[in-house]
């Protein structure tokens, strides 16, 4: 299990889902060339849901600290 600090995960959600909309923007174009094969595309797809999934459960968790 890998911890993340508050800062940490509000930094990877941010990533994430620049990375959502740039793979937004990827799809758009690739849907304009001809020769672009479906299945990559709908693998770019997939990928942006994913990362948008991600986003959320991180956006959603609570922090926990421990003491020992």
């Amino acid at each position: 299990m890998v911890s993340l600090t508050d800062q940490e995960r509000d930094k990877f959600e941010i990533w994430l889902r620049q990375e959502a909309k740039t793979n937004e923007g990827l799809i758009d174009q690739m849907k304009n060339l001809p020769s672009m094969p479906g299945a990559l595309i709908e693998r770019y797809k997939q990928i942006s849901v994913a990362c948008l999934v991600v986003a959320g459960i991180l956006r959603h968790t609570e922090s926990t600290k421990l003491s020992g």
